[in-house]
């Protein structure tokens, strides 16, 4: 994992990108901070963020919150906050951004039916209003991206028909 995780870095550091998006495996924080310090000065090294997901077995801000803390690299590990896992998991956004705090460095927007199926922005119920004013009122300036998975859920909206309004979103909160 670390000599994958430190490949992915490298290819970030030579492509550009501020950051390489993780997704938490496992439950103890303790394995997973103890992955992330050992990539620390690679990452430093390179000026690249390893960015632990709000998903799989972390899907909360306090579940992540936790395996950041216990890392204690806030330099070169940070979190991207997905909007749909924690609120389905029962988090509120915010005691999600409470719990993620500075260092939040990415946020994925989506919406979602109960079934979890993905709707064009403001069709779903992910509390995406809360979570946007939240966010501008933070004064939130990172990396903001509309996930659509269309590969998964053939039978959506192509992704042309959902821009326009993820694009309305993004400006009455940035």
């Amino acid at each position: 994992v670390i000599e994958a995780l430190t490949a992915e870095l490298v290819l970030a550091a030579d492509l550009g990108a501020p950051g390489v998006r993780v997704f938490p495996q496992g439950e103890d924080p303790a394995v997973g901070a103890r992955r992330l310090r050992a990539v620390a000065p690679e990452a430093r090294r390179l000026g690249v963020r390893v960015l632990v997901e709000t998903h799989d077995a972390m899907p909360t801000g306090a579940a992540v919150g936790r395996l950041l803390d216990e890392t204690g690299e806030p330099e070169t590990v940070g979190a991207l906050w997905d909007l749909l896992h924690p609120w389905r998991h029962g988090e509120s956004p915010a005691d999600t951004l409470a719990a993620l705090g500075d260092r939040l460095a990415y946020v994925q927007v989506k919406d979602a039916g109960p079934d979890l199926t993905p709707v064009p922005l403001g069709e779903g119920a992910v509390p995406l209003e809360e979570a946007g004013t939240l966010l501008r009122e933070r004064g939130y300036d990172g990396w903001v991206s509309l996930e659509w998975e269309r590969t998964w859920y053939p039978h959506v909206a192509p992704l042309e028909e959902v821009i326009p309004g993820a694009v309305t979103w993004a400006h009455r909160f940035s």
